[in-house]
């Protein structure tokens, strides 16, 4: 989604707290922020589809103490929700281990949001254990006032910090 140009100020806000971040985008994503800023405030870890060993997704899985989406477009979470693999970034969520926290940042229009799908859908991935950072209300995107913006990016590290042991980086 749009919001994907926000990436970029949760990374850095992450990093600057001491953690290790490994950047996986989808193709969409890059629509809005390029490679060449998420491997710069990531320190050079930056995985998109068109650069990848097809397998990587395994190891990176395994390797993370966390896995956070933001943004969480309503085609992602259905992806997560109904165990479709069809790009890396799905690939690795599906391939990580039960107990490791998975953090998914919706946004979205309100309409899309409020859908009985899109719905479903969270509810699903928080049965599973998934923690959903809400969106909040205010202008989105597409012109329209209401629920589905990202929260500021400050606010998903802080999030992300209170949920997790700071005591191991990731």
């Amino acid at each position: 989604g749009i919001s994907a140009y926000k990436a970029a100020d949760v990374i850095s806000g992450l990093r600057q707290c001491g953690y290790e971040v490994h950047v996986i985008t989808t193709k969409t994503a890059l629509n809005f922020v390029t490679p060449t800023v998420l491997g710069a405030v990531s320190d050079g870890h930056c995985i998109t589809d068109d650069n990848v060993n097809r397998i990587a997704h395994i190891r990176e899985a395994q390797d993370c103490d966390a896995f956070i989406c933001v943004p969480a477009t309503a085609n992602t979470i259905a992806k997560f929700a109904h165990g479709i693999a069809d790009d890396f970034v799905s690939s690795t969520f599906i391939a990580i281990p039960k107990g490791t926290p998975k953090i998914i940042c919706p946004t979205m229009n309100t309409i899309m949001y409020e859908s009985h799908a899109c719905a479903e859908n969270l509810s699903k991935l928080e049965e599973w254990g998934c923690h959903i950072i809400e969106p909040v209300y205010g202008e989105l995107a597409c012109g329209a006032v209401g629920i589905g913006k990202l929260p500021k990016p400050r606010k998903i590290v802080e999030e992300v910090i209170e949920l997790l042991d700071t005591k191991i980086p990731w």
